[in-house]
């Protein structure tokens, strides 16, 4: 609030100067309902689309921003993609102006950057970016740009949208699209309304959608997220053209048709691959014993590597690629799982998935690419296995929160299906701690304690594991580990599987100090020392999203406290308590049952799912209620 007080003071300022007779993007001109909950202002947005044909198309993009503080310096540092073979940046022009609307910089071609677009992951690409600093020491201040780029088609600008972050606001901005008369488009509008106009013109038609006078979105706490909440666009043309595969776009059959088609024939393994593979399943009966033999093999053979040239952010290398790099991208390695997978006779089909932990809502009502993974979908008698091709840890058959319990694309000869990756349940995703700890009288402990983790819980765990030396596993450990002044005196990290289910167990030993008070003859302790929880939602007056809890997990705690000879119960808190509500359920525990032994048991369940606004405030009320119960303390007194 004191940024947004700044901005305005400063907007007052500025207003007080008798600056109006500045430039036509004097910040003067912002009406105040745009800057008051701002960090930048869209003032004006045009996005032009002239399609020439299925695989061509001329995309001319105007945007004047005024970034009002540093939190929205980021926008100001210019970057336009492009792929050496499937599009061509023709010109850019650009400049800076002042809080009163007059230039500061006009932008030279030498001050433009062409650089690769190389992330960790790629060995090399076609993709490059021009990169522009259009930042400004004094804010605020406007940047204005204009860009013509011609790309393959309406497939590579799908997506419009004039909001860039949360905290912006926008004055107008308008897309337009001229499409040859023979060529069909849909539009599909996201969470507004704007004002739209179809008309033809000689041999075009011509699509036109207006925004203005737009507020920031309201992003709320444990809401959809930003993707979810902002207004937005999607084309697509009924026709798509990749190279020299042609195919519709105008259902998910056929959409699924042209990636199979796209990929088609480019599964065969080498003659002595082919022969490997059948030794490596000889005398086995059963296919998940074959897919498990097969996965392990290309996770210990092959590894992660983005390589985008060209058609290749939709096209896979052939498996004799990957065969003899022993590396490849999501595409080329579920195509050489599949590859292995049809050498033992084993039928699969590679699956287009919009893959990451917080993804927007799909829509299934109209046919849209969201996606940006593939993964490998392999149709059984009784079930379906489902693989991660790119990971080297999980076993096969695990597929966690990065791309499970969503929406895919399954890719056949006969087109695409529509379906989604099952969901994993809170038992899946476990957290279970026992410690024993042995307290002594001055309120010290030594710690023996077992942890076991599964699904989502154990990633971190199992990385380490497989990634990390001792020592470095250690300082890891340390850092995980939440108690009062402790020292790790020993620990062992064990990995292993149940089924497709990948588990941790870590045992480890340590020695703390002032684990509980001591105060004369009496100890306070906290039985919750090793999981307390101190998070509690925003408070909101009114809710208007959905509450969004993107996964189910299960923690169980069993602290075992071993109490110092003559010490007894003095006062504990009511037990037990059991708080439920429609998304989860916490309960603890303390039971006192023999002497000198005093027992803790807390668990906490949370369950995935979309629930409505008034459902938040119990989220809150639940949350301040685990808080609560976490802190509270029992007085052991010295009764000898």
């Amino acid at each position: 609030m004191k940024l947004i007080a700044f901005v305005i003071i400063q907007y007052i300022g500025i207003l007080s100067c008798g600056l109006m007779a500045g430039g036509p993007f004097s910040v003067v001109f912002i009406p105040d309902s745009l800057i008051e909950e701002a960090h930048l202002v869209v003032r004006e947005h045009e996005t032009y689309i002239q399609i020439e044909d299925v695989d061509r198309a001329i995309l001319t993009v105007k945007n004047v921003i005024t970034i009002l503080n540093e939190s929205a310096e980021k926008f100001a540092y210019l970057t336009i993609p492009y792929d050496q073979e499937l599009s061509k940046i023709n010109s850019i022009e650009a400049k800076v102006y002042d809080h009163k609307g007059d230039v500061i910089k006009k932008v030279k071609k030498s001050d433009i950057q062409d650089l690769a677009y190389l992330t960790k992951s790629s060995l090399f690409t076609s993709m490059r970016k021009k990169a522009i600093d259009l930042t400004s020491s004094q804010y605020p201040y406007t940047i204005e740009y204009i860009y013509e780029k011609t790309i393959q088609g309406l497939n590579r600008a799908s997506y419009w949208s004039p909001v860039i972050s949360e905290g912006t606001s926008v004055e107008k901005a308008k897309l337009t699209i001229e499409v040859p008369l023979s060529m069909q488009i849909a539009a599909n509008l996201i969470n507004f309304e704007p004002k739209s106009a179809i008309k033809a013109e000689g041999s075009s038609k011509i699509y036109a959608w207006e925004i203005a006078q737009m507020v920031p979105p309201t992003i709320e706490p444990g809401g959809p997220g930003f993707r979810e909440s902002i207004p937005y666009i999607h084309l697509m043309g009924a026709d798509i053209k990749m190279g020299k595969v042609s195919g519709k776009m105008d259902s998910w059959k056929s959409f699924g048709q042209f990636y199979y088609d796209l990929n088609a024939n480019r599964d065969k393994l080498p003659a002595e691959m082919e022969e490997k593979v059948k030794a490596m399943i000889e005398g086995m009966e059963s296919p998940h014993q074959m897919i498990d033999t097969l996965y392990s093999f290309l996770q210990k053979n092959t590894r992660y590597v983005s390589v985008q040239l060209g058609i290749g952010g939709w096209q896979t290398y052939d498996a004799d690629y990957v065969y003899q790099n022993r590396y490849g991208d999501c595409k080329a390695l579920t195509n050489y799982m599949k590859s292995l997978l049809g050498a033992a006779g084993i039928t699969s089909y590679a699956t287009l998935v919009n893959a990451g932990e917080d993804i927007p809502s799909f829509h299934t009502e109209y046919v849209n690419d969201p996606f940006n993974h593939v993964i490998l979908c392999i149709p059984m008698e009784l079930d379906t296995v489902w693989l991660e091709c790119t990971s080297s840890l999980h076993p096969a058959g695990y597929l966690g929160n990065f791309t499970g319990d969503r929406h895919v694309l399954v890719c056949t000869p006969e087109g695409g299906i529509l379906t989604k990756t099952p969901a994993s349940s809170a038992e899946e995703n476990i957290q279970f701690r026992r410690a024993d700890v042995f307290l002594d009288e001055s309120g010290n402990a030594k710690v023996k304690t077992l942890l076991t983790e599964s699904g989502f819980q154990q990633r971190s765990t199992r990385q380490v594991a497989k990634e990390l030396t001792a020592s470095d596993q250690q300082k890891w450990l340390e850092r995980k580990i939440d108690a009062p002044g402790f020292s790790l005196t020993s620990f062992d990290i064990q990995i292993f599987n149940e089924g497709s289910l990948p588990i941790c167990e870590t045992n480890y030993e340590m020695q703390a100090t002032n684990w509980a008070s001591k105060t004369g003859n009496r100890i306070f302790l906290t039985p919750n020392v090793l999981e307390r929880r101190s998070y509690v939602p925003d408070e909101m007056e009114e809710r208007t999203q959905e509450l969004v809890l993107s996964i189910s997990y299960l923690d169980r705690d069993t602290i075992i406290y071993h109490l110092p000879e003559g010490f007894q119960v003095e006062a504990a808190p009511d037990m037990p308590v059991k708080i439920s509500a429609p998304f989860g359920e916490y309960k603890a525990n303390l039971i006192s049952s023999e002497p000198g032994k005093l027992i803790y048991t807390r668990e906490i369940k949370m369950l995935k799912g979309r629930y409505q606004p008034e459902v938040y405030k119990a989220y809150r009320d639940f949350y301040l209620n685990v808080v609560k119960q976490d802190k509270l303390q029992v007085v052991l007194v010295n009764k000898s």
